[in-house]
């Protein structure tokens, strides 16, 4: 699922999954890690280190989701999502083209992991939440590799998706929108979140709680 908050007439999404009677969250990513760092680093400036920081551990304990996840995952999809989000399966693989993340085979999608698969998940409860337009502009605090971006884009038009994050994170997502070709992306500093932005976006994407309570005191302009 995805918890809905509201803070000052603007809504939050939280993003997490209850699958199968478990609350799934992704973890919080913070600046002290410094081999996952090192790796977004290396990775926007390494075509090497590009092709394959998904199957790096210290980057798959923090960001990836466990192949482990996969089946549980391509269920859900299968029993729930939306024939709108069902006749985009195809364009959803090319995700996984990025950084060599472990994947698994399914008859609906090949050669798909996890992370893309819970990013489906998420954009499809987003779709059933919410009537997007090209008008809508997103926030998204704390991104990853850019994955939710470019899920959501095959299935959501918008006109500005704005991310931000750790400025060495920010590299490495500008990198990967780049490659992918999505447009209307851009990459801000995370102690530049303000009053005004929250007030301007149309909808702010939060992957875990703990980031949503570091980032309200932030918000001072």
């Amino acid at each position: 699922m995805i918890l809905l908050f509201k803070h000052k007439m603007k809504y939050f999404l939280i993003l997490c999954c209850l699958i199968q009677g478990r609350l799934i969250f992704s973890e919080s990513i913070l600046g002290n890690h410094s081999a996952y760092l090192d790796i977004c680093l290396n990775a926007s400036q390494s075509n090497i280190f590009f092709n394959n920081f998904r199957s790096l551990n210290d980057y798959k304990g923090t960001v990836e989701c466990g192949s482990e996840k996969s089946d549980i995952f391509y269920d859900f999809l299968l029993k729930n999502a939306s024939a709108d989000t069902k006749s985009h399966f195809a364009e959803f693989e090319t995700l996984d083209i990025i950084g060599n993340p472990d994947k698994k085979n399914y008859q609906e999608l090949k050669n798909i992991s996890a992370t893309t698969l819970r990013y489906i998940i998420f954009t499809d409860h987003m779709q059933k939440l919410f009537n997007l337009n090209n008008t809508a502009h997103i926030v998204e605090i704390g991104a990853g590799f850019g994955g939710q971006c470019f899920v959501l884009s095959k299935l959501e038009a918008f006109n500005s998706y704005t991310i931000y994050d750790l400025p060495v994170v920010q590299e490495l997502i500008k990198k990967v929108i780049s490659k992918l070709g999505i447009s209307g992306v851009s990459c801000m500093p995370i102690n530049n979140i303000s009053m005004k932005m929250i007030h301007n976006c149309s909808l702010i994407l939060q992957w875990t709680p703990e980031m949503m309570l570091q980032t309200l005191p932030m918000q001072k302009c």
